[in-house]
């Protein structure tokens, strides 16, 4: 048998040095390695083959059956369970049970062994048993926070295809959410909440958190006493707008990484918390369909005064109806400048007569500022008391006071959707690419927010000219 081994790996060796991305060979190859128990090596090929072809589900069967030998239980668990995604009739995979028992052995003797809670709750996720995986998984990522990228990420897919119920509940997955600390057995779960303290921690960006508000309202409604963690700049926003909770803000967040929890010494000052929840965890218990969104008004509530100033200061500009824009993130990288429009693709709403456009954009260049002029004949209106970055609460005020905003994928577009103004969220890519969109036809987390695609600059100037023909319908100003 060892000289038919021997002559086989031979000729598979000979196919390789030929093609040496035959699938089939390589996985080939890989299964005779396992027979004389060459783990190391069979997981190395068979890895290769699912490079070449990642449809074959029994490449993964075999792969997971390799990473076990090797010890690597959360490996080994996530290659069962591509398995049973590509091919769901392989059911059950005798390689699952064995990585729940080694998982139990190992928590028996080490229950601070993150790997094993990890593997476990992918064993139970590829069963179909996910609210028992997200305990596991949930300690795993106290013990290791790095486990938070290790899992395969469904819930994209399925939300973009308006498959909310089961998007929702792999959304607990999300690589954003790190170690929940002192909260893992916290964690709330759909209990009731009468009577019960339970802290709301906002998570990823300002755009993220705005957006995720939606169902604050519900979980007030609910529980006997709301705490929110929020950024520390839509603290005034958020405590005017939902009045019913504890609103409070530590520091600045940013979608630049892991949301982290830390910094508790502030919750002396509340009730014991009984129950802790992601703001993005919300929507799994409160927006499970399409039809449970809000339709009506929106829910942030800017600060009065301040927006009867800014009505003054735009009345004194003249008649016409008055526009903020925004064409472009602060936070520019190479990578991300390519999800925006260009400036020369706005002409057709910066042509609209009768029309004052303002600036709310953060930090507009001299050159940005330079080149709508030059090339639209618009002199963009700004004012220098007015902190578009860190002041909040004031730039909400300025977009209560507009008739309209129209703006590139920011924050601002969220911000004046939660506020129920008329909006036009314009992003330089497919429809398909937008998850929040929910699957649905129009976005459904602001009823007053119009979101269009476009991806060439011929298709992006039919965006503006689009958005330039609703503008026009607003009656301008007094």
């Amino acid at each position: 048998q060892a000289g038919r081994l021997r002559e086989a790996l031979a000729q598979g060796r000979e196919i390789l040095d030929v093609d040496p991305k035959q699938a089939e060979t390589l996985h080939f190859l890989g299964s005779l390695s396992m027979e004389v128990n060459n783990f190391e090596t069979a997981a190395n090929l068979i890895g290769k083959a699912i490079a070449v072809d990642s449809g074959c589900a029994g490449y993964y069967q075999d792969l997971g059956t390799a990473l076990i030998k090797l010890d690597r239980l959360g490996d080994a668990a996530c290659s069962f369970r591509r398995a049973l995604r590509i091919e769901p009739d392989m059911a059950p995979l005798a390689g699952l049970d064995e990585v729940k028992a080694r998982c139990r052995e190992a928590l028996a003797a080490d229950p601070g062994r993150a790997e094993a809670h990890f593997a476990a709750s992918e064993a139970l996720k590829a069963e179909g048993r996910l609210q028992e995986a997200l305990v596991g998984y949930r300690r795993a990522l106290r013990l290791d926070p790095a486990y938070a990228k290790a899992d395969t990420f469904e819930s994209i897919a399925l939300l973009s295809a308006g498959n909310l119920a089961k998007g929702w509940l792999e959304f607990e997955w999300r690589s954003t959410i790190g170690s929940l600390g002192p909260f893992t057995e916290t964690v709330w779960n759909g209990e009731d909440l009468r009577g019960k303290t339970v802290l709301v921690w906002g998570e990823q960006g300002i755009g993220d958190q705005i957006m995720f508000a939606n169902c604050i309202p519900d979980i007030i409604a609910l529980a006997g006493r709301v705490i929110v963690e929020i950024d520390c700049r839509l603290v005034p926003l958020f405590a005017r707008s939902f009045p019913a909770a504890a609103i409070h803000g530590e520091a600045k967040f940013t979608a630049g990484g892991p949301s982290r929890w830390q910094d508790f010494d502030w919750l002396e000052a509340h009730p014991p918390v009984d129950f802790f929840v992601p703001e993005g965890s919300l929507p799994r218990f409160f927006r499970p369909t399409l039809e449970s969104f809000p339709s009506g008004a929106g829910y942030l509530a800017a600060d009065r005064q301040r927006v009867a100033f800014w009505r003054r200061r735009l009345a004194g500009l003249g008649t016409g109806r008055k526009v903020g824009v925004s064409w472009r993130s602060l936070h520019m990288t190479e990578r991300r400048a390519g999800r925006y429009p260009p400036l020369r693709s706005w002409a057709p709403l910066f042509s609209l007569p009768e029309t004052e456009f303002i600036a709310v954009q953060a930090n507009p260049s001299e050159e940005e500022r330079g080149e709508i002029k030059e090339r639209h004949g618009v002199e963009l209106r700004t004012w220098d008391d007015i902190d578009l970055i860190d002041d909040l609460d004031d730039t909400a005020a300025l977009l209560k006071a507009l008739d309209a905003v129209v703006s590139a994928d920011t924050y601002l577009p969220m911000m004046a959707g939660g506020l129920g103004l008329p909006v036009w969220r314009v992003t330089r890519s497919r429809k398909e690419e937008d998850w929040s969109f929910l699957g649905a036809e129009r976005y459904p987390w602001f009823p007053s927010m119009t979101v269009r695609f476009g991806v060439t600059e011929v298709e992006l100037t039919g965006v503006f000219s689009e958005i330039a023909a609703a503008v026009a319908a607003i009656p301008p100003s007094p």
